[in-house]
């Protein structure tokens, strides 16, 4: 075991050395600061042809928003929509399309709160309800876009 042992840690010095010449040799991108507005930003992401900007932001008011903003060139945010609200924990881009994967965590009773997810399409302005009550969080589409999974929580 000994051997194998040492013989695994080489391996794995040798991968890394090899990873940090490789990331040395990519400059970073520079940083854009985008101003929302909101107080709080949660879970931010822009979709992958680069032209949406998504985010959960809350402002003075109580409720969470689920916001999307088309990025401009220069860095700013076009006009912001609010496509949803409520306790709104996290948002996601779809892979290859203008649609937002996002849950709300409701209330059942005064007790019990449980988590549904939807989907948010830019093309159509439509929400689409996927689950309910089966607490879904932490939501991931498939890169075909034809399958989500997620955590039930119980």
């Amino acid at each position: 075991y000994e051997t194998f042992y040492k013989i695994s840690m080489k391996d794995w010095e040798d991968r890394t050395e090899k990873q940090i010449d490789q990331l040395s040799e990519v400059p970073f991108d520079l940083s854009i600061h985008i101003d929302t507005k909101d107080l709080n930003v949660r879970s931010p992401s822009v979709s992958a042809d680069g032209q949406y900007l998504a985010w959960v932001g809350q402002d003075e008011r109580y409720e969470a928003r689920l916001k999307v903003s088309k990025l401009e060139v220069n860095g700013n945010l076009g006009p912001v929509q609010e496509v949803a609200k409520g306790l709104i924990r996290e948002a996601r881009f779809f892979p290859r399309s203008h649609k937002i994967l996002y849950n709300v965590i409701k209330a059942a009773s005064q007790v019990e709160f449980y988590s549904d997810l939807y989907i948010y399409n830019l093309e159509t302005k439509k929400n689409k309800r996927l689950t309910r009550k089966l607490r879904g969080r932490e939501a991931q589409v498939s890169p075909d876009e034809n399958h989500i999974v997620f955590v039930g929580l119980e």
